[in-house]
This record gives C-alpha cells, sequence and structure tokens, in this order.
C-alpha cells in the first residue's frame, strides 16, 4: 500500500512538474526572443520590435520599440527612432525618447547623451546636471568624474564642482564607462 502511494505521488508530481513546465514555457514560442526576468518583466521581441511580457507570457508592453534594456530600480530604458529614453513597469513613458544615449539610473540620476555631450536627468526627465561635458562617468557615492575642454574634475549631484585627493579617489567613486 505504501509503495502504490508512493508511486502515485512521484507520477503526480513528474507529470505535473512536466505540464507545468511546458504550460510556463508554451508562451515563449510566441515570441521572437525572451530575455531574462528583470523586476517580474522579461523584454520580448516580436516582428523585429521589442516590449514586455509577464511571467504569464502577457504583453504588458507593447512590442514597439527598435530595443529595450531590462528593468531596473522601476524603469526601462527604450529606443526609438535612434533615440533613447524610459518607461515604468505600466508602460508609461516617464522620459521621451530624445537621448543619443542614455544609462540606467544610479543614485537616483541617470547619465545622458545629446549631440556627443553628457549630462544627467532625473526621473522625471527634468535635466538636473547640464548636458554640456564631454564625458561623463555615472554617479558614485554621491559623485561623477567629468571632463570639459581638456580638464578632469569631479561634481557632485547638484553639478557642484568637489575636490577629491588623488589617493583617496577610489575611496570615493567607481568609474564605469560606456
Amino acid at each position: 500500500m505504501q509503495k502504490k502511494l508512493l508511486f502515485v505521488i512521484f507520477i503526480t508530481i513528474f507529470f505535473g512538474t512536466i505540464i507545468s513546465n511546458s504550460y510556463c514555457q508554451s508562451w515563449r514560442s510566441d515570441y521572437d526572443f525572451v530575455g531574462k526576468f528583470s523586476e517580474n518583466l522579461a523584454k520580448v521581441k516580436l516582428d523585429d520590435k521589442w516590449g514586455f511580457a509577464d511571467r504569464t507570457g502577457d504583453l504588458v508592453i507593447p512590442a514597439v520599440y527598435d530595443d529595450v534594456r531590462d528593468f531596473k530600480n522601476g524603469s526601462a530604458r527604450i529606443k526609438s527612432i535612434n533615440k533613447w529614453g524610459f518607461v515604468d513597469k505600466n508602460g508609461n513613458i516617464i522620459v521621451r525618447a530624445e537621448y543619443d544615449d542614455a544609462n540606467d539610473f544610479k543614485e537616483e540620476l541617470a547619465r545622458v547623451k545629446l549631440n556627443n555631450k553628457y549630462g544627467f536627468i532625473n526621473k522625471m526627465g527634468k535635466v538636473i546636471i547640464p548636458i554640456n561635458y564631454d564625458s561623463a562617468s555615472d554617479f558614485s557615492s554621491g559623485i561623477s568624474k567629468v571632463t570639459m575642454k581638456d580638464d578632469e574634475f569631479y561634481i557632485d549631484k547638484s553639478g557642484e564642482i568637489v575636490e577629491i585627493e588623488e589617493n583617496n579617489e577610489e575611496e570615493y567613486y567607481e568609474e564605469e564607462e560606456w
């Protein structure tokens, strides 16, 4: 009797797992590409356009973008007509696609590039630090390394120049290049 019960449990678990996995995976064939999940949404490609699907496979952000990046901190980068912007998890545009490049939000600011110059915006799309630097790093520990006309220096999140001793540079800031 105990062997029959164990056999029934085994068969139930075995076939339940197969059915469950095939159900969960079957929607993936509806898309040309499915990325990994980030913040419970996966980027998906459908007919050469990108959007986001939830764990059941439902398209929650329409596949209308030329490119997308994974969700981080409640937003994802989207590319439309060669310009980058951001959407929230409901598909609402939070920053219009108007930048030549954009990086994820770090310390509440995103580094953006426009006409070969760099600056920073907030999650409302407002330019917080003017887009007039020749290069800029993401913020780390409240500072960013920027260059302007061959001068290299550090700024804080208000755009003010910050003095950092060269031997303490690594303590304050981790550089991440594009």
